[in-house]
């Protein structure tokens, strides 16, 4: 019977630095295979196997000490980072569905909706889910977001929308949201006014692939006046560095409003990784 074959870790600490995993290469006597990995700067390097298994298993001790989750993580911790990050309004948040167009719109997911005699939207399009009596929202579950990354319903009803505003009108993420042609070019000027003032940003080419998110998560909730102020700021800056007299593919921040409207939930975004986006290149980091 062959003798299995290990998994080269993916992230080592080599030289007391983490490192990542770039590729095998056979080594010139024809017996052993060198590990190719970069450093946190994107420089590459190499090791031998054993220096990167010594330096797997440090880092996974780590990591499980540190709580740090990479993508040899269980399932669980994924999901719980990625809510964590991610956080919007915790009663209800919105699903995707096909417009007649062929679009995506959203609506609040709700376990009573288009049942026969219960729902009023069966007998009145115009209906209201806010104002719903007969409403029943739940809270975002881990099953909602696996179906999200899966990606596996044509008519968009597992893609999930986040409501960013917090019934107090606050919000845990700033995003801006960049449209249509130079898109690129100017989500990078805002990145590096971020960059510029410290705050971490992760930047998304959103489910259409025509734009980009740049998204900013807030250790706790802040006021979003306080939040929108700061993404004004920024755009600033970033117009200022170009030169450009505007933004054309700027479109708007989110949360868009700095407090609930009378009988809404505020704006919504979609969330990133969606499945059916994704395989098409698109709902994923962009660099």
């Amino acid at each position: 019977m062959d003798k299995p074959v290990a998994k080269t870790p993916k992230y080592a600490i080599v030289n007391g630095d983490e490192a990542t995993f770039a590729e095998l290469l056979p080594h010139t006597n024809g017996d052993t295979t060198i590990v190719v990995y970069t450093d946190a700067s994107g420089k590459r390097f190499y090791a031998t196997e054993d220096e990167w298994s010594h330096g797997g298993r440090e880092f996974s001790t780590k990591a499980a000490r540190q709580g740090i989750v990479t993508s040899e993580s269980s399932t669980k911790d994924k999901i719980a980072l990625f809510k964590l990050l991610f956080e919007g309004r915790k009663d209800v948040y919105a699903h995707g569905y096909r417009r007649k167009d062929g679009g995506i719109g959203y609506a609040p997911m709700c376990s009573n909706e288009w049942k026969p005699g219960v729902c009023p939207k069966k007998t009145n399009l115009k209906a209201r889910c806010p104002d719903c009596p007969q409403r029943s929202f739940a809270p975002l579950s881990d099953s909602a977001l696996v179906s999200h990354f899966k990606g596996e319903r044509s008519d968009f009803k597992d893609v999930v929308g986040l409501y960013v505003l917090g019934k107090n009108c606050k919000t845990s993420v700033l995003v801006a949201d960049f449209d249509k042609e130079g898109w690129k070019s100017e989500i990078a000027a805002y990145q590096q006014a971020c960059e510029a003032s410290s705050i971490n940003v992760a930047i998304e080419r959103s489910r259409s692939g025509n734009g980009g998110h740049a998204w900013i998560f807030f250790s706790e909730p802040i006021d979003a006046a306080l939040a929108r102020n700061l993404g004004s700021t920024l755009i600033t800056t970033a117009t200022n560095t170009t030169g450009a007299l505007g933004f054309s593919a700027y479109d708007r921040l989110f949360p868009a409003q700095s407090t609930i409207p009378e009988g809404s939930f505020g704006n919504l975004i979609a969330l990133p990784f969606q499945g059916l986006a994704q395989k098409q290149g698109n709902s994923t980091p962009s660099t």
